[in-house]
């Protein structure tokens, strides 16, 4: 079998376990800062805050810049349902917009298109690692940008990493991701005041420590990170730019094969960014053929996916404000096929998802 994605993890992250074991002191602390501070370091921002997971994380900024039931959240259609979820957890509205079927990603217009006087926040995702046009940034003078960037740590714009340029920007650890901790997150910013905030609030709304005491002005609960997931996201950080390289040595290959293929397009990158492809997504011409490709390449033991989901067609998510025909989202989640990729593919394996997939389209 050829699957999907393979997290990349050794003896090192074994060891580094092993190290808070026998600290004795298992929860959020040493290692947890030591990796806080690495990761902000490696993004180039102020501030880093682990914490249990992206999810949660988004929450958690909304919750912290004090979002009311009344206030509208830009979220693009096409995009993991965990996105919109934060919204409706944090107590706000969703409003979903259309993305670029070239990028996959939110642009500037689409989010003018779904702004209101309700508006407080935009919620754009760098979709499959890929980041997002500069301009969506300059939303930062009248409203909160708060980017979900969960597939996207090591992503560049212009040389600089995303989670330099929002207000706040949420990562995800998952095993899906390249740099995992098994489970857990991370939020970036270059705001004090609000990473004062999530500081406290995810931790039971702690405030200043005395005489061993705390005090707690305001309400919180517990999305820590523990010691033992940032033991692994330690040493996962400390191999991440490797990772990264061969990814997207690994993604040239795919897109050389693929190359001049009426059927298929291959993913866009555009100039002066570093798309750390995630997810590689081929977009397959052939209306509706895409899920048959998927159930005769598993058949092959060859392990797929679709893109993501036009959350607009989820039952879950039917009180959202919907913003224009949201085509290219649906387009996208009906043709958006996930090929396999991960550190220890070898050439011979991209070459046999290649030639599989071909032969599918003679």
């Amino acid at each position: 079998m050829i699957p999907l994605i393979k997290p990349y993890v050794g003896e090192e992250e074994i060891e580094k376990i092993k190290e808070v074991f026998k600290s004795g002191y298992l929860t959020e602390g040493a290692y947890t800062r030591e990796f806080e501070e690495k990761f902000a370091k490696y993004i180039g921002c102020k501030y880093a805050i682990a914490v249990t997971n992206a999810t949660n994380a988004l929450e958690m900024i909304l919750r912290c810049i004090e979002v009311k039931k009344e206030d509208e959240i830009i979220v693009p259609d096409f995009t993991h349902p965990a996105t919109v979820d934060a919204v409706y957890l944090a107590g706000a509205k969703c409003v979903l917009v259309d993305v670029s079927k070239k990028s996959r990603n939110v642009t500037y217009q689409h989010i003018q298109d779904g702004i209101s006087d309700k508006t407080k926040a935009i919620m754009p995702i760098s979709a499959c690692g890929n980041p997002l046009d500069i301009e969506v940034y300059d939303y930062k003078d009248e409203y909160y940008v708060i980017e979900d960037a969960a597939p996207s740590a090591g992503a560049e714009i212009n040389g600089k990493k995303v989670g330099k340029f929002a207000d706040a920007t949420v990562f995800s650890f998952h095993p899906r991701k390249l740099l995992t901790t098994g489970e857990g997150g991370m939020i970036t910013t270059d705001n004090e005041e609000l990473y004062q905030k999530i500081k406290s609030f995810k931790q039971f709304g702690e405030n200043r420590k005395d005489l061993g005491r705390f005090s707690f002005d305001t309400l919180g609960t517990n999305y820590k990170m523990s010691n033992i997931h940032a033991a692994i996201g330690i040493v996962q950080l400390e191999r991440l730019e490797k990772i990264l390289n061969d990814r997207i040595k690994k993604a040239e290959y795919y897109n050389k094969l693929f190359k001049g293929i009426d059927e298929i397009e291959t993913p866009y990158k555009k100039e002066n960014t570093r798309h750390i492809y995630q997810s590689y997504t081929l977009y397959i011409k052939k209306e509706g053929f895409r899920d048959t490709m998927i159930k005769r390449l598993l058949e092959k033991e060859i392990q797929t996916q679709i893109g993501t989901y036009a959350l607009h067609l989820e039952k879950a998510f039917a009180s959202a404000k919907i913003v224009g025909t949201l085509n290219n989202s649906t387009d996208l989640y009906n043709n958006l096929l996930t090929l396999p990729l991960y550190y220890e593919m070898t050439k011979d394996d991209q070459y046999r998802v290649f030639e599989e997939i071909t032969q599918l389209l003679e």
